[in-house]
């Protein structure tokens, strides 16, 4: 059950970001989960919910490590 919770919560939050992220200014969006960041030193962190936009130009990244603590 908590797995099937932890999961539903990701969905959830994963959701929250694609409705905001719907914007026609916004073209340049990407969310996935369970993603793989390469660190600057090499080092590998992994995101449930990855969110990748583009802003005036600057590219920024939101990534999201979801508990769910009863």
């Amino acid at each position: 059950m908590c797995q099937e919770a932890g999961q539903e919560l990701e969905d959830f939050v994963e959701s929250v970001y694609s409705a905001s992220l719907k914007n026609e200014h916004l073209k340049n969006s990407k969310i996935e989960k369970n993603n793989i960041e390469i660190a600057r030193l090499g080092a590998k962190n992994e995101f449930d919910v990855f969110c990748k936009v583009k802003i005036a130009g600057i590219t920024h990244k939101v990534g999201i490590e979801c508990k769910n603590q009863n």
